[in-house]
């Protein structure tokens, strides 16, 4: 598990640049996972690093955006996201 924000020194997503370097710290780069993120360039990021892609519905992203991107996954709470990983 990881949550990172923004660094000014990586491009900004959908550029998966800074993504690829805590999967390669965490040696997660050969690793099926789930990237989670709340708005349309997260689901753009996710599918730039090959990950699967589960957006909360309770986030800032625009929800016609999220819907039109057809994520993976879609959750209305974070626990949710138990019955997908486990």
């Amino acid at each position: 598990l990881c949550i990172q924000g923004q660094n000014p020194a990586y491009p900004p997503k959908p550029d998966v640049t800074l993504l690829i370097d805590i999967l390669k710290k965490n040696d997660l780069i050969e690793k099926k996972g789930i990237y989670v993120g709340d708005s349309i360039v997260d689901i753009e990021t996710a599918r730039n690093a090959k990950l699967e892609e589960c957006v909360v519905s309770y986030g800032y992203g625009d929800k016609k955006e999220i819907e039109d991107g057809s994520p993976t996954y879609k959750i209305d709470s974070f626990k949710d996201l138990l019955k997908i990983v486990l």
